[in-house]
Protein backbone atom coordinates (compact mmCIF):
# COMPACT_ATOMS: atom_id res chain seq x y z
CA UNK A 1 0.00 0.00 0.00
CA UNK A 2 2.99 2.37 0.79
CA UNK A 3 4.19 1.67 -2.28
CA UNK A 4 1.00 2.25 -4.21
CA UNK A 5 0.69 5.74 -2.54
CA UNK A 6 4.05 6.71 -3.27
CA UNK A 7 3.46 6.14 -7.23
CA UNK A 8 0.43 7.78 -7.06
CA UNK A 9 1.98 10.95 -5.77
CA UNK A 10 4.84 10.40 -8.03
CA UNK A 11 2.44 10.32 -10.92
CA UNK A 12 0.45 13.49 -9.69
CA UNK A 13 3.80 15.48 -9.17
CA UNK A 14 4.56 14.24 -12.81
CA UNK A 15 1.59 15.49 -14.11
CA UNK A 16 2.12 18.75 -12.27
CA UNK A 17 5.87 19.52 -13.72
CA UNK A 18 4.42 18.65 -17.16
CA UNK A 19 1.54 21.03 -17.06
CA UNK A 20 3.45 23.97 -15.56
CA UNK A 21 6.15 23.13 -18.23
CA UNK A 22 3.19 23.56 -21.16
CA UNK A 23 1.99 26.42 -19.49
CA UNK A 24 5.90 27.81 -19.38
CA UNK A 25 5.81 27.52 -23.21
CA UNK A 26 2.76 28.52 -23.71
CA UNK A 27 3.94 32.12 -22.36
CA UNK A 28 7.34 32.00 -23.99
CA UNK A 29 5.17 31.83 -27.15
CA UNK A 30 3.05 34.65 -26.59
CA UNK A 31 6.18 36.70 -25.39
CA UNK A 32 7.67 35.74 -28.47
CA UNK A 33 5.03 36.81 -30.98
CA UNK A 34 4.59 40.20 -28.65
CA UNK A 35 8.21 41.11 -29.33
CA UNK A 36 8.28 40.09 -33.31
CA UNK A 37 5.21 43.01 -33.34
CA UNK A 38 7.39 45.27 -31.69
CA UNK A 39 9.68 44.62 -34.45
CA UNK A 40 7.19 44.84 -37.40
CA UNK A 41 5.72 48.52 -38.13
CA UNK A 42 3.13 47.05 -39.91
CA UNK A 43 2.28 44.75 -37.45
CA UNK A 44 2.51 47.19 -34.08
CA UNK A 45 0.59 49.54 -36.45
CA UNK A 46 -2.56 46.92 -36.51
CA UNK A 47 -1.76 46.31 -32.75
CA UNK A 48 -2.08 49.67 -31.89
CA UNK A 49 -5.16 50.04 -33.60
CA UNK A 50 -6.76 47.23 -31.87
CA UNK A 51 -5.65 48.70 -28.42
CA UNK A 52 -7.55 51.61 -29.29
CA UNK A 53 -10.67 49.88 -30.21
CA UNK A 54 -9.98 48.57 -26.56
CA UNK A 55 -9.99 52.00 -25.05
CA UNK A 56 -6.06 51.20 -23.98
CA UNK A 57 -3.67 52.48 -25.92
CA UNK A 58 -1.93 54.58 -23.30
CA UNK A 59 -0.28 51.11 -22.42
CA UNK A 60 1.84 50.63 -25.29
CA UNK A 61 2.54 54.76 -25.42
CA UNK A 62 3.78 54.22 -22.25
CA UNK A 63 5.51 50.92 -23.44
CA UNK A 64 7.46 53.56 -25.80
CA UNK A 65 7.72 56.37 -23.94
CA UNK A 66 9.18 54.94 -20.72
CA UNK A 67 11.24 52.41 -22.87
CA UNK A 68 13.12 55.33 -24.44
CA UNK A 69 13.64 57.29 -20.68
CA UNK A 70 14.94 53.55 -19.89
CA UNK A 71 17.57 54.22 -22.67
CA UNK A 72 17.81 57.75 -21.68
CA UNK A 73 18.79 56.58 -18.10
CA UNK A 74 21.17 54.08 -19.07
CA UNK A 75 23.20 56.04 -21.68
CA UNK A 76 23.36 58.52 -18.79
CA UNK A 77 24.82 56.29 -16.05
CA UNK A 78 26.86 54.69 -18.92
CA UNK A 79 28.49 58.32 -19.40
CA UNK A 80 28.89 59.44 -15.83
CA UNK A 81 31.00 55.68 -14.77
CA UNK A 82 34.42 56.11 -14.89
CA UNK A 83 34.48 52.30 -15.95
CA UNK A 84 32.87 50.21 -18.81
CA UNK A 85 29.78 49.15 -16.62
CA UNK A 86 27.58 47.58 -18.65
CA UNK A 87 23.64 48.14 -17.81
CA UNK A 88 21.13 45.38 -18.14
CA UNK A 89 17.52 46.18 -18.76
CA UNK A 90 14.93 44.01 -16.96
CA UNK A 91 12.81 43.98 -20.21
CA UNK A 92 14.73 43.70 -23.43
CA UNK A 93 11.93 45.62 -25.38
CA UNK A 94 12.77 45.91 -29.19
CA UNK A 95 10.79 48.29 -31.87
CA UNK A 96 10.65 48.95 -35.50
CA UNK A 97 13.73 51.19 -36.49
CA UNK A 98 11.74 53.83 -37.30
CA UNK A 99 9.54 54.24 -34.06
CA UNK A 100 8.81 57.59 -33.38
CA UNK A 101 10.40 59.41 -30.95
CA UNK A 102 9.16 61.41 -27.84
CA UNK A 103 9.47 64.99 -27.70
CA UNK A 104 9.37 64.52 -23.86
CA UNK A 105 11.87 62.31 -23.57
CA UNK A 106 13.75 63.47 -26.04
CA UNK A 107 13.71 67.18 -25.23
CA UNK A 108 17.45 68.49 -25.03
CA UNK A 109 16.12 71.52 -23.04
CA UNK A 110 15.04 69.51 -19.63
CA UNK A 111 17.21 67.48 -17.44
CA UNK A 112 16.25 63.96 -16.31
CA UNK A 113 14.35 64.80 -13.13
CA UNK A 114 12.29 67.26 -14.86
CA UNK A 115 11.15 64.35 -17.79
CA UNK A 116 10.94 62.06 -14.47
CA UNK A 117 8.45 64.70 -13.19
CA UNK A 118 6.47 64.81 -16.30
CA UNK A 119 6.30 61.09 -17.39
CA UNK A 120 4.51 60.90 -13.62
CA UNK A 121 2.08 63.40 -13.93
CA UNK A 122 1.43 61.73 -17.67
CA UNK A 123 0.82 58.18 -17.05
CA UNK A 124 1.26 57.88 -13.08
CA UNK A 125 -0.06 60.46 -10.90
CA UNK A 126 -3.94 59.71 -10.30
CA UNK A 127 -6.11 61.52 -12.27
CA UNK A 128 -3.75 61.75 -14.81
CA UNK A 129 -4.86 61.86 -18.64
CA UNK A 130 -3.38 58.63 -19.27
CA UNK A 131 -3.41 56.67 -15.87
CA UNK A 132 -1.95 53.90 -16.20
CA UNK A 133 -3.51 50.55 -14.24
CA UNK A 134 -0.19 50.54 -11.88
CA UNK A 135 -0.37 49.49 -8.51
CA UNK A 136 -0.52 51.32 -5.16
CA UNK A 137 3.03 50.71 -4.55
CA UNK A 138 4.38 51.57 -7.15
CA UNK A 139 2.30 55.01 -7.41
CA UNK A 140 3.64 55.91 -4.32
CA UNK A 141 7.22 55.14 -5.13
CA UNK A 142 6.56 57.43 -7.80
CA UNK A 143 5.39 59.93 -5.92
CA UNK A 144 7.99 59.94 -3.60
CA UNK A 145 10.58 60.41 -5.78
CA UNK A 146 8.75 63.55 -7.03
CA UNK A 147 8.85 64.83 -4.35
CA UNK A 148 12.66 64.50 -3.91
CA UNK A 149 13.24 66.27 -7.12
CA UNK A 150 11.06 68.98 -6.31
CA UNK A 151 12.95 69.40 -2.47
CA UNK A 152 15.83 68.76 -4.50
CA UNK A 153 16.69 66.58 -1.62
CA UNK A 154 19.78 64.20 -2.13
CA UNK A 155 17.80 60.77 -2.33
CA UNK A 156 17.50 61.50 -6.13
CA UNK A 157 19.99 59.46 -8.41
CA UNK A 158 19.66 58.08 -11.98
CA UNK A 159 19.73 54.09 -10.57
CA UNK A 160 16.47 55.11 -8.53
CA UNK A 161 15.18 56.72 -11.72
CA UNK A 162 15.36 53.14 -13.43
CA UNK A 163 14.01 51.18 -10.98
CA UNK A 164 10.83 53.12 -11.08
CA UNK A 165 11.13 53.11 -14.79
CA UNK A 166 11.25 49.50 -14.82
CA UNK A 167 8.20 48.87 -11.69
CA UNK A 168 6.17 50.86 -14.68
CA UNK A 169 7.11 48.42 -17.42
CA UNK A 170 6.00 45.62 -15.49
CA UNK A 171 2.80 46.67 -14.53
CA UNK A 172 1.62 47.30 -18.02
CA UNK A 173 3.66 44.60 -19.84
CA UNK A 174 0.76 41.98 -18.31
CA UNK A 175 -1.71 44.33 -19.58
CA UNK A 176 -0.09 44.70 -22.76
CA UNK A 177 0.32 40.87 -22.65
CA UNK A 178 -3.56 40.48 -22.02
CA UNK A 179 -4.24 42.64 -24.80
CA UNK A 180 -2.18 40.58 -27.32
CA UNK A 181 -4.16 37.34 -26.12
CA UNK A 182 -6.96 38.71 -27.60
CA UNK A 183 -5.56 40.67 -30.57
CA UNK A 184 -3.55 37.28 -31.22
CA UNK A 185 -6.80 35.87 -32.42
CA UNK A 186 -8.24 38.33 -34.56
CA UNK A 187 -8.52 38.10 -38.23
CA UNK A 188 -6.60 41.72 -38.09
CA UNK A 189 -3.55 39.50 -36.86
CA UNK A 190 -2.72 36.16 -38.84
CA UNK A 191 -0.57 34.25 -36.07
CA UNK A 192 0.13 31.07 -38.57
CA UNK A 193 1.50 33.31 -41.45
CA UNK A 194 3.37 36.08 -39.30
CA UNK A 195 2.31 37.87 -42.95
CA UNK A 196 3.19 41.29 -41.70
CA UNK A 197 6.93 39.88 -39.86
CA UNK A 198 7.88 38.29 -42.32
CA UNK A 199 8.15 41.21 -44.94
CA UNK A 200 8.35 45.20 -45.15
CA UNK A 201 5.66 46.59 -46.39
CA UNK A 202 6.02 47.91 -49.91
CA UNK A 203 4.19 49.17 -52.90
CA UNK A 204 4.77 46.48 -55.03
CA UNK A 205 3.33 44.26 -52.26
CA UNK A 206 0.37 45.81 -51.07
CA UNK A 207 -2.52 47.09 -52.34
CA UNK A 208 -3.52 51.02 -52.14
CA UNK A 209 -5.82 50.73 -49.23
CA UNK A 210 -2.96 48.63 -47.62
CA UNK A 211 -0.33 51.57 -48.04
CA UNK A 212 -2.86 54.47 -46.78
CA UNK A 213 -3.75 52.58 -43.91
CA UNK A 214 -0.27 52.02 -43.22
CA UNK A 215 0.84 55.30 -43.52
CA UNK A 216 -2.11 56.84 -41.83
CA UNK A 217 -1.18 54.82 -38.32
CA UNK A 218 2.04 55.67 -38.63
CA UNK A 219 1.07 58.94 -38.76
CA UNK A 220 -1.36 58.68 -35.88
CA UNK A 221 1.23 57.32 -33.83
CA UNK A 222 3.46 60.07 -34.41
CA UNK A 223 0.61 63.27 -33.51
CA UNK A 224 -0.49 60.87 -30.32
CA UNK A 225 2.88 61.11 -29.00
CA UNK A 226 3.58 64.78 -30.04
CA UNK A 227 0.27 65.61 -28.58
CA UNK A 228 0.88 63.64 -25.53
CA UNK A 229 3.72 65.57 -25.10
CA UNK A 230 2.79 68.94 -25.74
CA UNK A 231 0.14 68.85 -23.19
CA UNK A 232 2.34 67.77 -20.31
CA UNK A 233 3.45 71.06 -18.10
CA UNK A 234 6.89 70.27 -16.06
CA UNK A 235 6.68 71.56 -12.40
CA UNK A 236 8.77 74.65 -11.75
CA UNK A 237 11.60 73.39 -9.81
CA UNK A 238 14.15 76.11 -8.56
CA UNK A 239 16.85 75.01 -10.41
CA UNK A 240 19.13 77.30 -12.43
CA UNK A 241 19.92 74.27 -15.34
CA UNK A 242 16.22 73.28 -16.02
CA UNK A 243 14.34 74.82 -18.39
CA UNK A 244 10.41 74.05 -18.75
CA UNK A 245 7.89 73.15 -21.26
CA UNK A 246 5.55 75.92 -21.79
CA UNK A 247 1.50 75.23 -22.17
CA UNK A 248 0.82 75.54 -26.23
CA UNK A 249 -3.33 76.27 -26.04
CA UNK A 250 -3.15 76.92 -30.00
CA UNK A 251 -0.52 73.70 -30.68
CA UNK A 252 -2.58 71.54 -28.98
CA UNK A 253 -5.98 72.40 -30.97
CA UNK A 254 -3.66 72.08 -34.40
CA UNK A 255 -2.66 68.70 -33.57
CA UNK A 256 -6.39 67.12 -31.87
CA UNK A 257 -7.75 68.72 -35.36
CA UNK A 258 -4.90 66.50 -37.12
CA UNK A 259 -6.15 63.84 -35.30
CA UNK A 260 -9.55 63.95 -35.86
CA UNK A 261 -9.28 64.59 -39.27
CA UNK A 262 -6.14 61.22 -39.76
CA UNK A 263 -9.92 59.49 -37.84
CA UNK A 264 -12.39 60.56 -40.71
CA UNK A 265 -9.96 59.66 -43.32
CA UNK A 266 -9.35 55.99 -41.85
CA UNK A 267 -13.38 55.53 -41.68
CA UNK A 268 -13.96 56.62 -45.18
CA UNK A 269 -11.04 54.42 -45.99
CA UNK A 270 -12.68 51.27 -44.53
CA UNK A 271 -16.11 52.54 -46.31
CA UNK A 272 -14.31 52.51 -49.85
CA UNK A 273 -13.03 49.13 -48.42
CA UNK A 274 -16.40 47.94 -47.54
CA UNK A 275 -18.24 49.25 -50.89
CA UNK A 276 -14.95 47.72 -53.34
CA UNK A 277 -15.88 44.82 -51.80
CA UNK A 278 -19.54 44.85 -52.17
CA UNK A 279 -19.22 46.01 -55.34
CA UNK A 280 -17.36 42.53 -56.46
CA UNK A 281 -19.59 40.42 -54.75
CA UNK A 282 -22.67 42.28 -56.56
CA UNK A 283 -20.68 41.22 -59.90
CA UNK A 284 -19.75 37.79 -59.00
CA UNK A 285 -21.73 35.07 -61.29
CA UNK A 286 -25.07 34.18 -59.74
CA UNK A 287 -24.65 30.58 -58.51
CA UNK A 288 -27.99 29.36 -59.50
CA UNK A 289 -29.30 27.16 -62.20
CA UNK A 290 -31.19 28.22 -65.23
Amino acid sequence: NSNKNDDKNKKKSNDKDESEEERDNETISGVDKFNFVLQSQEDFEVFMSHLQREFSMENALALIEMCQMEDLIIKEMMDASDERIQFSKKYNFQFYKDIPKSSLVWDETCDIWDKMDALYRKYVMIGSSFELNLSHKTRTQWQEFVHDIEARNPGINLKRALDLIERVLTGIRGLLFDSFSRFDGTVAFNVDNYTGLQRQMSTSQADEHEVKQHQLRQRQLQLQLQLQSQTQVLPHVPSPHSRHHKHNKSSEKELTKKLKRLEREQKELERNKDLKQQSKFNKSPSLGTD
